[in-house]
């Protein structure tokens, strides 16, 4: 007798076909990202792994959208009939579901950036959660404010529009700011190589034996004047 998840329910205590769908899909990612290149091809299995992450991305966007429109009050995201009618539940599970396949492939996909030990891979750890976070608050808050008559629809539509354009406007001035400083910290690295490299054979060019660098393959790359 319970009727949570019966809004828009064509047969209530069945699944719907956003949540069939998306099961389905979740399923076969899984099946997709399982191959690794002891039982397959390396190309092969890179690829199923990126088609596998690809489905679970769509997964969860799926669950996303029903998530918001449970969060906003959008019902029509989350009650037609045959088109978008999903549980709260089922929505959340998808979502889990999804975000923990996305989470566990690192060498492809969004985690192959996010866990990139550089400048873009940090710079994504960090806007990321401010651009998902950020516009939900406002939009709940807005939302909060209209309910409670404290303002009315254009109000609240002009507050939340500058609102978001104020936060993107900061995150990318940070962003250059952050890329501005990255670059400057490579150059000086670089410059304090090339110093170092040309100490280096100053000093070998001053000793009377013979130095020599090569590389991996043999190749001389430098030599002492002594050579």
């Amino acid at each position: 007798a319970r009727t949570w998840g019966q809004g828009g329910s064509i047969a209530p205590g069945q699944i719907g076909t956003p949540g069939a769908v998306s099961f389905t899909l979740i399923g076969l990612s899984i099946v997709l990202i399982s191959f690794t290149s002891r039982q397959t091809l390396v190309h092969m299995s890179k690829g199923s792994r990126l088609v596998g992450v690809g489905l679970a991305l769509t997964t969860l966007g799926i669950s996303a959208l029903s998530i918001t429109g449970y969060l906003f009050g959008a019902a029509a995201l989350y009650t037609l009939p045959q088109l978008t009618v999903i549980a709260f539940q089922t929505a959340t599970f998808v979502f889990a579901l999804s975000m923990a396949i996305v989470l566990s492939v690192s060498n492809v996909g969004p985690m192959r950036l996010f866990l990139e030990d550089s400048s873009a891979g940090s710079m994504v750890r960090r806007v990321v959660p401010a651009i998902i976070i950020v516009p939900i608050l406002v939009g709940l808050v807005r939302l909060a404010g209209e309910r409670a008559g404290l303002y009315d629809l254009a109000f609240g539509t002009a507050a939340q529009t500058l609102i978001e354009i104020t936060f993107l406007l900061s995150l990318l001035w940070w962003v250059g700011r952050t890329v501005n400083r990255e670059e400057r910290r490579a150059e000086l690295h670089q410059l304090e190589a090339r110093e170092s490299d040309l100490e280096l054979r100053h000093m070998a060019d001053a000793m009377p034996q013979v130095v020599w660098i090569a590389d991996a393959q043999g190749n001389v790359t430098y030599y002492n004047r002594r050579v």
